[in-house]
């Protein structure tokens, strides 16, 4: 197996020991297929359980299906749907929005630390309403977010206000939700519908699902839309229990409320550490498990020549190179101790 540079993501951690026997578990013996299983329909009953609230849980292979799947179900042909200007869905998806959403155009809005500036939101809701023929039909917001942030309450519930006094129906890209309820020690509920957010891409991959993110809508009529998409979209899996059986697995218990916990402790970890180098600016609160940084150019070079770089993230606003850092449900203290020695051995005269 080829080394791959610490915290270059939660994505190249493994499945936990949890989910892995949830599927050994499952394998024997035939079930019924596309979701018609006992497990599925469990699915949905746990996690309305988890978010105190009848919601329809849809298990999809990847975050990214997760994102485009839900987009799709919110916004319809010839329609902006607004977003931050580094979202995941505009910058890292390669146009599945648009794929699955034919006509649809992301519409990225400015924001410090990764969130959307309420003001900014106002201004486009204005134009959008009176100066352009194209419908405003979604919002989707980012938890956390791209710079490693969180919306507050208070900022969710006021950005969905926005959007639903327009008609705008509220997407959350979740691809580390389970970091966000953690870290603001919130109801899943709070985080979610209780703030206005009427579809939630909600991930679990990052968080110790082997290949199971999933779709959960709050709303019966929009879940038989997005029902509808499943099959259109590939995501309507034979074998679904698999998938269902990773993310109970996840939900029992709390393990994914734990694992998030952990990944985000040990970034608080990693950030202590990283406040003894010079030559290392951390950009924002760590608020979750994701820390974007600048590394003087000597030491990013020295960890390049090392194959020891970490993920390069964009650029700032004088065009120098931001790197990201991400720790994991599965991230060891002995790793961040790793990493700092080779800070240590990088740094030379820097």
């Amino acid at each position: 197996m080829s080394a791959v540079p610490p915290f270059r993501s939660d994505n190249i951690s493994g499945a936990c020991p949890e989910v892995l026997a949830a599927i050994a578990q499952v394998n024997p013996g035939p079930s019924a297929a596309y979701g018609r299983d006992d497990l599925s329909a469990a699915l949905n009953e746990a996690m309305s359980d988890v978010f105190e609230h009848r919601c329809w849980c849809f298990p999809v292979g990847t975050g990214t299906a997760a994102n485009a799947l839900a987009v799709s179900a919110v916004s319809h042909v010839d329609t902006l749907v607004a977003c931050h200007s580094n979202a995941h869905i505009l910058r890292n998806e390669d146009g599945a929005v648009q794929f699955f959403s034919p006509g649809v155009a992301l519409k990225p809005l400015p924001g410090e630390a990764g969130r959307i500036a309420a003001d900014e939101l106002l201004d486009f809701a204005r134009s959008a309403g009176a100066s352009t023929p194209v419908v405003w039909s979604a919002l989707s917001l980012s938890q956390l977010t791209e710079a490693g942030t969180i919306y507050s309450l208070d900022e969710t519930a006021a950005l969905a206000a926005i959007a639903h006094r327009c008609g705008a129906r509220v997407h959350m890209d979740g691809s580390r939700f389970a970091n966000a309820v953690v870290a603001l020690d919130a109801a899943p509920a709070d985080l979610s519908w209780r703030s206005g957010i009427d579809i939630l891409s909600f991930g679990a991959t990052k968080n110790g699902t082997m290949n199971a993110d999933a779709v959960v809508v709050f709303d019966a009529a929009l879940a038989r839309e997005t029902q509808s998409r499943l099959k259109k979209t590939g995501q309507l899996y034979s074998k679904m229990r698999f998938l269902a059986a990773q993310l109970l697995a996840l939900l029992e218990g709390d393990l994914w409320l734990k694992n998030a916990c952990h990944a985000n402790l040990m970034a608080q970890r990693l950030l202590e550490r990283l406040s003894t180098f010079h030559g290392v600016e951390v950009m924002h609160p760590v608020d979750g498990n994701h820390l974007l940084l600048r590394l003087a150019e000597p030491l990013a070079r020295k960890l390049a020549e090392m194959d020891s770089a970490p993920w390069q993230s964009g650029t700032d606003e004088l065009g120098r190179p931001l790197y990201r850092l991400v720790t994991s449900f599965a991230t060891e203290v002995g790793e961040i101790e790793q990493f700092a020695a080779l800070l240590t051995a990088s740094r030379g005269e820097t």
